[in-house]
C-alpha cells in the first residue's frame, strides 16, 4: 500500500474522530447557563498515559509532562496531589487524566491527545446509587499531524490541553 495514502486514511479516521466525539458533545454544550462543573474542586490526582515511549525528538517523557502539568495547574490554584501523601484520600479525589497517542507515518507523526476529569458519582434521584467514576469534565480532542523535525510541536498541543483545563477550573472556582 502506498505509504502517502496510508497516512491519509490515518488522519482521516482521526478526524472522523472528532467528528464523531463533536456531534456528541456539541448538545451538552447548549445549556444557557455555565454548569461550573469544577467548582468546589480542591485537590486532583493526574494520570498520564499513552506515552511509555516518546518519539525521539519530543523532548518529554510521561515522568517531565507530569512535572510540567502539577506546576502549570499549581499556576491556577489546584493542587495535584501526590500519591504518597496520607493528607488525600486519594480514591475520593477527581482524576484528570491526559491519554497522548503519537503514531509515526512515514516522515510525520499523527497525534491524538485526550483529556478529561473523572470522579465518584451519586444518582440525585437515589443517594444510595453511587458510580465509582463518570466524566464530568472533557476538552475537545486534539488530533493532528506533523513532520518529523517538529515532534516538538506535540509538546506544545499537550500544554494548551492542560491550561484549557487550568482556565476552566479558575473560572468555575473565582479565580
Amino acid at each position: 500500500m502506498n505509504q502517502s495514502r496510508l497516512h491519509f486514511q490515518v488522519v482521516f479516521a482521526l478526524a472522523g474522530l472528532v467528528a464523531v466525539v463533536a456531534t456528541v458533545v456539541a448538545p451538552c454544550a447548549a445549556s444557557p447557563e455555565p454548569r461550573r462543573v469544577l467548582r468546589g474542586i480542591s485537590a486532583i490526582r493526574l494520570n498520564i498515559d499513552g506515552m511509555p515511549n516518546p518519539p525521539e525528538g519530543i523532548g518529554v517523557s510521561e515522568e517531565s509532562l507530569a512535572t510540567e502539568i502539577k506546576d502549570t495547574l499549581r499556576s491556577f490554584s489546584l493542587r495535584v496531589a501526590p500519591s504518597s501523601d496520607p493528607e488525600f484520600v486519594l480514591s475520593e479525589l477527581p482524576t484528570l487524566h491526559l491519554t497522548v497517542l503519537i503514531q509515526r507515518v512515514e516522515e510525520s507523526y499523527s497525534y491524538v491527545i485526550l483529556m478529561r476529569l473523572e470522579e465518584r458519582c451519586t444518582a440525585s434521584r437515589n443517594p444510595q446509587l453511587s458510580v465509582p467514576w463518570c466524566q464530568t469534565w472533557s476538552a475537545f480532542p486534539a488530533v493532528g499531524s506533523v513532520a518529523v523535525a517538529q515532534v516538538a510541536d506535540i509538546h506544545g498541543k499537550l500544554l494548551q490541553q492542560v491550561t484549557q483545563f487550568g482556565k476552566a477550573y479558575a473560572v468555575d472556582n473565582g479565580h
